[in-house]
């Protein structure tokens, strides 16, 4: 009976430790309230450019030059778009959720300056006309202003001159020996042309009609002395009677064609020794005066010298 008892109170020992076990779990069982939402994020803020002709661009406005473009990268696209500033009206730009967005309204193209006709100044009178002092034509007597200098070939002075004087002096004495003979051939040929010769053919006599001019050949340079020299022409005024020259006289008309050669000689050296100088006028050369010139002939093919003149 003792054991039944015991039994019994073990039994109701383990019920009340189940009992007190068991019971709390209804308070562990319960479930907590669930957290409450986190709110959902605001939409970002978009810009909007407004168009001339009605049209729009929303998105982000990255770039903004007055007068130039607007750059906006529109909603749903990664390019920007280049707006140029002309087409935009005004741009509403937002700077946050909680303040008001921004209006930029576009300044409108400035129209296009009105072209004034100018105004025209009062005439001026023209002062008096200055009196036209009459002045010398430019010619060959000055040079123009911007000519290039001008230059000319000056033959070896000293050698010109010594060949002058050689050739002078060989060739004067000639000349004025047979200038006699010369003028009376000349004149000779005149008047018998003018008269057609009938003086002569009556049976006229005399200087007219059978003068002889041997001396004409002491004209000829070089040769002319020594020809005259060997063949002692008759000459009414120099060598009537033809005869032989003597010695002397042979050795002056030789000395004289040699001269001559000299001479010449020397004139062409000097040529060939010259060289180019500048022309300048100055007050041992006045303007308008002729200045000679000997320089070597200038053709092809051809072996001399040229002479001639000019004014400067």
């Amino acid at each position: 009976m003792v054991m039944a008892h015991r039994r019994s109170l073990l039994a109701l020992a383990a019920a009340i430790a189940i009992g007190t076990t068991v019971a709390p779990a209804p308070a562990w069982g319960q479930q907590r309230p669930a957290p409450a939402p986190a709110p959902a994020p605001a939409p970002a803020a978009s810009d909007t450019i407004h168009l001339r002709n009605g049209g729009l661009y929303r998105g982000h406005v990255t770039e903004i030059i007055p007068g130039d473009h607007v750059t906006v990268v529109v909603e749903g696209s990664a390019e920007p778009v280049r707006v140029p500033w002309d087409d935009v009206d005004r741009i509403v730009a937002s700077t946050g959720p909680s303040t008001p967005p921004v209006v930029i309204p576009a300044a409108p193209p400035a129209p296009p300056a009105a072209s004034e006709p100018p105004v025209p100044a009062p005439p001026v009178p023209a002062p008096p006309a200055a009196p036209v002092i009459a002045s010398t034509p430019a010619g060959l007597d000055a040079p123009p202003a911007d000519a290039a200098p001008r230059t000319q070939w000056r033959a070896n002075r000293p050698l010109l001159v010594t060949g002058s004087i050689l050739f002078a002096a060989g060739y004067g004495p000639n000349a004025i020996a047979a200038a006699p003979s010369t003028v009376g051939l000349v004149g000779r040929v005149v008047i018998l042309v003018l008269t057609l010769g009938l003086p002569c053919l009556f049976g006229g006599s005399g200087y007219i009609c059978k003068g002889q001019h041997g001396a004409v050949q002491l004209l000829v340079p070089f040769a002319g002395p020594i020809l005259f020299a060997n063949d002692h022409p008759r000459d009414t005024l120099l060598n009537a009677s033809g005869r032989r020259f003597g010695d002397v006289t042979k050795g002056l008309l030789y000395t004289s064609a040699g001269l001559q050669m000299a001479g010449v000689a020397a004139i062409l050296t000097s040529v060939i020794l010259g060289r180019h100088e500048r022309v300048e006028p100055g007050p041992k050369t006045s303007p308008g005066r002729p200045s000679f010139y000997v320089a070597p002939l200038d053709a092809p093919g051809s072996l001399g010298v040229s002479v001639g003149a000019y004014r400067w």
